[in-house]
């Protein structure tokens, strides 16, 4: 046997003792141990101090996470990296083995204090590349062909594994979906029932108001459209009613319609009910939570009380109207969004923009098309339809047979100016028909006549009871305006001030 035939020989049986080592120590293993163990081994029979891994991480192949990384036989936390600067770019855009026997660093900066380097592509049964592993050295080694194939044979085996594991996250993916479209339907036919059971108190109960027959016009003609309408008036007025009207009025009555009041969540708590979140995203979410809109899709979301939503979720609002889409907490691909867009609030949104407490560009794009709701005490010849209405609901509600409501009771009513609106009517009138034990209804007078619900109208305004104020301390100090213990010392205000208030409110 010749000298070239020994060192054949040679080399054969260090590839076969590598190869068998390397095989014994990945024997049985999966996933991250799989790849920890051969990269190791790896390491260790060739005498390397580096060895590496990954997998490409977005589609150009410019980015790649580490599947095991492991640096003088300890295992180093796993890391995302861009390729710039270093070999493994070569290898992404040219799919070949690459082995740079001297001066790495020089040639590829982003590999500092490396001399040696050999690195082969993973390739996918279909040719995609789906990763490489690579192992380099502080010092000069050689590595010969044998060596070179033997990479070539581990690389096939993190490309059975890697297929494996993007199998086995597709799989759980696909259950996830599964499961969170189970509960999306569960909860849909929830809100379907209850739309179903809820009754248009406008339609039934019809309105004699003209500020109110102009606000149905306008619902008429926008339910059709796709627009944005943002609903406004006083707590109470019906705001949530009309959401419903102009969705049962819209081509997207056969699908869900869902409601978030903006007011009633922490803040905390916000973004994930409108948009959901990913399994692990923060502390708690141990599941796939579908959001409002996800769960609204092809149909309509509510907002209510709009005016109260944090300005950092504003802007992710403001993304909805302008993309159609959103991201999920903790998700990193965008969620398209074919939702429309109803929005309500007893605030002067204008005055909260001023204020700084309301985007200016989001309050563009939910003025689409306002509607104002007018207070009942502005439409009290609709108060003897709704007072019907009412009664008949909670009757039937209550399976009870309907009395008569008496005279002086709904004289009673029409004369109050009702400050909850229309929400405040229907509890006075349940709460009479549950005390109701006869065949005539008799009103609880002290629902209507509280301090905290007089009427209005009598009250003195601001300037009177600043006049009488004022009044009442100068006679305390004998109209002393100035100096010690005189009137301007005791309301707090410049003598000058008081003066001029006084010329003002025509106090001699």
């Amino acid at each position: 046997m010749n000298k070239t035939t020994k060192l054949n020989a040679q080399t054969t049986s260090e590839i076969q003792a590598l190869l068998h080592n390397i095989l014994l120590g990945t024997a049985g293993h999966l996933g991250k141990e799989f790849f920890e163990n051969m990269v190791v081994f790896l390491v260790n029979a060739i005498g390397a101090s580096r060895g590496i891994v990954t997998e490409c991480v977005n589609e150009e192949k410019t980015r790649l996470r580490t599947l095991a990384y492991v640096v003088n036989e300890e295992i180093q936390e796993n890391v995302e990296y861009d390729t710039t600067g270093t070999p493994c770019k070569v290898i992404m855009e040219s799919r070949q083995a690459l082995y740079v026997p001297y001066n790495t660093e020089r040639e590829y900066p982003a590999k500092k204090d490396i001399e040696s380097y050999v690195g082969i592509p993973i390739l996918s049964l279909q040719e995609e590349i789906l990763g490489h592993i690579a192992v380099y050295h502080e010092d000069h080694f050689g590595f010969s062909d044998e060596k070179i194939n033997v990479l070539k044979i581990f690389a096939a085996r993190c490309t059975a594994e890697i297929e494996r594991l993007e199998a086995e996250r597709k799989l759980k993916r696909a259950l996830a979906e599964n499961e969170a479209l189970k509960n999306s339907l569960k909860l849909e036919n929830s809100y379907l029932r209850s739309e179903v059971s809820q009754k248009n108190i406008y339609t039934q109960s019809g309105t004699k108001s003209k500020s109110l027959q102009n606000s149905l016009s306008l619902v008429e003609k926008v339910a059709k459209t796709k627009s944005t309408v943002l609903l406004t008036g006083e707590t109470g007025t019906g705001k949530g009613v009309f959401a419903n009207t102009i969705h049962e009025l819209s081509p997207r009555k056969n699908h869900v319609m869902v409601k978030l009041n903006c007011a009633t969540l922490p803040r905390e708590l916000i973004e994930s009910e409108l948009f959901g979140h990913e399994k692990g995203s923060f502390t708690g979410a141990a599941e796939l939570k579908i959001g409002k809109f996800e769960l609204a899709e092809r149909g309509t979301i509510f907002l209510d009380e709009i005016g109260e939503l944090p300005l950092e979720q504003q802007s992710k609002l403001l993304r909805v109207l302008q993309d159609k889409e959103f991201d999920r907490v903790g998700g990193r691909s965008p969620v398209k969004a074919d939702v429309r867009i109803i929005a309500a609030t007893n605030k002067n949104l204008e005055q909260e923009v001023e204020k700084g407490n309301f985007r200016k560009d989001l309050f563009y794009r939910l003025n689409v098309f306002p509607i104002h709701l007018p207070p009942l005490r502005e439409r009290k010849e609709d108060m003897p339809h709704l007072i019907d209405f009412f009664v008949a609901k909670h009757f039937f509600e209550n399976q009870k047979d309907v009395p008569a409501f008496d005279i002086e009771c709904i004289k009673m009513m029409q004369a109050y100016d009702w400050p909850g609106n229309i929400r405040e009517l229907e509890n006075v009138i349940e709460r009479t028909i549950i005390l109701c034990d006869g065949n005539r209804l008799k009103l609880d007078k002290s629902l209507i006549k509280s301090p905290a619900n007089k009427i209005t109208r009598n009250k003195p305004s601001l300037e009177e009871l600043e006049k009488d104020y004022i009044l009442d301390v100068l006679q305390k100090v004998n109209y002393k305006i100035s100096g010690s213990n005189s009137a301007s010392e005791i309301l707090k205000i410049n003598p000058n001030t008081l003066y001029s208030k006084m010329k003002k409110l025509g106090i001699r």
